[in-house]
């Protein structure tokens, strides 16, 4: 005679435990997709809405191209595109992070040649100051060995400054080697700057320039106030940053550290060894100089790096890294 087989309570009761839980993952999945399927496409609603604006500026820009502009309003006409440009650059800023690295590009190289634009009409139509900024000449201050070592110097001007001269058509220094390099607030505000092809150089910018671009800097320090939009790094070599801005572009560099300030994400690319750290740069009037930059303080994406060399995205490039605490530089020379 067979046994009667007798139903496993404990048995049915996980069978249907485990089928609650599948019917409930699957609740959520549902639940998940519907609700994506209705979200907005946040990176479809930045590209129309940065094309809109773009289109916006470009159609008062060529307004002002055509003469159609009457001259007693130029001033103020252009005041305002800029502010134009200035929050087209923040909104890039604050979605940066749902756009991806070629759309973050693209729209950097817009704003770059709006504002390129904008900085021809103004040298074009504005009437040129007798007393201008641009006029003030940047201190270069000789260094000889044992100043060096007693970290004293004697100023020297910079109209015989050796090989030291203006970049074109921005204010900056350009072919200098061995010296200590100044300029002050009241000559870099809302400028564009342009350092160049400078060897164990040591550039104090104090101030609120509006974009800066380094290129071929071997050996050096750059310590620099808050830029209102860009700073470009390109070709330099074994140098130290300390910049702040909305965007930072590295091209080209190897074994230099960044200490940054940046409300979008930089951006390196063809580069090695790079090391990144917070902006630490402190001077008299700084937070004045923030506040016209027009910076979000509390927001710095010192360690939001995207490399333009690196797609793997299940794993960190090996191109840059954190400087760790213990090895940061804790100050400044001023």
């Amino acid at each position: 005679m067979m046994d009667k087989v007798v139903p496993d309570g404990n048995a049915n009761m996980k069978e249907i435990l485990i089928q609650r839980d599948l019917d409930r993952k699957a609740k959520i999945k549902n639940l998940k997709e519907e609700k994506e399927a209705a979200a907005p496409d946040h990176a479809k609603v930045f590209e129309e809405t940065f094309e809109d604006h773009t289109k916006q500026i470009l159609e008062n820009i060529k307004l002002l191209e055509l003469g159609n502009v009457e001259q007693k309003t130029i001033p103020d006409y252009l005041d305002k595109i800029s502010k134009n440009i200035q929050n087209l650059n923040r909104y890039l800023s604050v979605s940066s992070s749902f756009l991806t690295n070629y759309t973050v590009g693209k729209s950097m190289k817009t704003i770059e040649d709006l504002d390129g634009k904008i900085k021809q009409l103004e040298t074009d139509l504005l009437p040129k100051k007798k007393f201008g900024f641009k006029t003030r000449k940047p201190k270069v201050i000789e260094k000889t060995d044992k100043e060096l070592e007693t970290k004293k110097s004697d100023e020297v001007d910079a109209s015989v400054g050796k090989k030291m001269s203006y970049a074109s058509k921005s204010l900056g220094f350009s072919d200098v080697k061995d010296k200590i390099l100044k300029l002050d607030r009241e000559s870099i505000s809302k400028q564009d700057l342009e350092l160049k092809n400078l060897d164990n150089c040591t550039v104090h910018l104090h101030g609120n320039p509006s974009t800066t671009h380094i290129s071929n800097a071997t050996r050096c320090t750059i310590l620099s106030g808050p830029a209102s939009t860009s700073v470009f790094v390109e070709n330099c070599q074994e140098c130290v940053f300390v910049i702040a801005c909305q965007q930072l572009r590295i091209h080209s560099t190897t074994k230099s550290k960044f200490y940054i300030h940046v409300t979008s994400r930089a951006i390196i690319e063809d580069s090695t060894n790079v090391e990144f750290a917070p902006y630490n740069l402190t001077y008299e009037e700084i937070t004045k100089d923030f506040e016209v930059s027009g910076l979000n303080v509390s927001q710095n994406n010192w360690n939001l790096i995207d490399d333009f060399n690196w797609l793997a995205s299940d794993a960190a490039s090996p191109n840059w890294r954190e400087i760790k605490e213990e090895e940061r530089i804790k100050s400044w020379p001023l």
